[in-house]
């Protein structure tokens, strides 16, 4: 039975436990990369400045590990980092996990329709709903993808910016 790949998309983060510590370097039509298993049954093909990331977080069989293939004006960059080490001073909470804990997006909507909902009001709603939305599709996918409060507030932030364009126009 043949192992799926692994496939990193741009500025996506993906969360991985390696199988074994160490991977196999092959020749492959990217040049030279290193391939692992995982433990997820998958396998991966990463550049080799991924497996010296790796090696310097001394990552061990089982831990997991967020890689992204950051892109950014034609220029690549490899991120690596232990996934339970996250990102200094933010904790991202899914936005499932938000609309969870708080009243339904059904009930925020009537809530707002006894007064006046400003466009950054809706804006907020929207991004909530779309963030939700968007979850749940890149699970099904099979590329999760997790969206905390600051995500949140540049989408509705680039809605309420867009929506004035629209009116000036």
């Amino acid at each position: 039975m043949a192992s799926s790949i692994l496939k990193f998309a741009p500025n996506i983060p993906q969360t991985v436990s390696l199988k074994f510590p160490t991977g196999r370097h092959v020749n492959g039509h990217y040049g030279e990369q290193v391939m692992y298993s995982l433990e997820s049954g998958s396998i991966m093909y990463v550049p080799i400045i991924v497996e010296k990331k790796l090696a310097e977080l001394a990552v061990k069989k089982g831990q997991p590990v967020e890689i992204c293939k950051a892109q950014e004006n034609g220029k690549t960059e490899w991120q690596v980092s232990r996934a339970e080490d996250g990102h200094p001073n933010k904790k991202p909470q899914g936005v499932v996990q938000i609309l969870n804990s708080s009243p339904s997006l059904d009930e925020l909507w009537k809530e707002g329709e006894d007064k006046p909902g400003t466009r950054l009001e809706h804006a907020l709603r929207t991004a909530l709903y779309a963030a939700k939305e968007a979850e749940k599709y890149s699970v099904e996918i099979g590329h999760p993808v997790q969206f905390d409060k600051d995500d949140i507030r540049l989408m509705a932030q680039t809605l309420v910016i867009n929506g004035g364009r629209e009116r000036a126009a």
